[in-house]
């Protein structure tokens, strides 16, 4: 289960942050006239949310189950850092045209994305447990 704990960890937050997503709506703003604003604004609407949440359970429960078929974790941590440095970039493409300085929701995302690097670097070797 040790090696389980940061998926596990990880996974939570991903579930959080989408139900903080879920509920509200303007976390995300929008600037219609501009394209990559727009387009970084999507991130915050219902289906991104969902993928959230479908995304965070799913590693979720494969990191409760311990199951170690498929490269199940690997695959999880895998999706789970795609996602991460999604959301990172997404938010800071939000602080560059609407803030003068980074939030810390993009400290905190861009947090999440390296510890996950950091837990892939050292628990998986090509995908194989060490």
């Amino acid at each position: 289960m040790k090696r389980n704990r940061n998926l596990i960890i990880t996974s939570t937050e991903t579930i959080c942050v989408g139900l903080v997503m879920l509920f509200n709506q303007k976390m995300i703003r929008d600037d219609p006239h501009n394209l990559v604003v727009h387009s970084a604004h999507a991130f915050g609407q219902i289906p991104w949310v969902t993928v959230l949440l479908l995304v965070g359970s799913a590693s979720l429960l494969v990191a409760l189950s311990g199951t170690r078929k498929w490269k199940m974790e690997f695959i999880a941590t895998v999706v789970l850092g795609g996602l991460w440095a999604s959301y990172s970039a997404v938010f800071l493409i939000q602080d560059e045209y609407f803030r003068p300085t980074v939030s810390v929701s993009t400290i905190l995302s861009g947090y999440v994305f390296i510890r996950i690097l950091v837990d892939a670097f050292f628990n998986y070797s090509g995908g194989d447990h060490k």
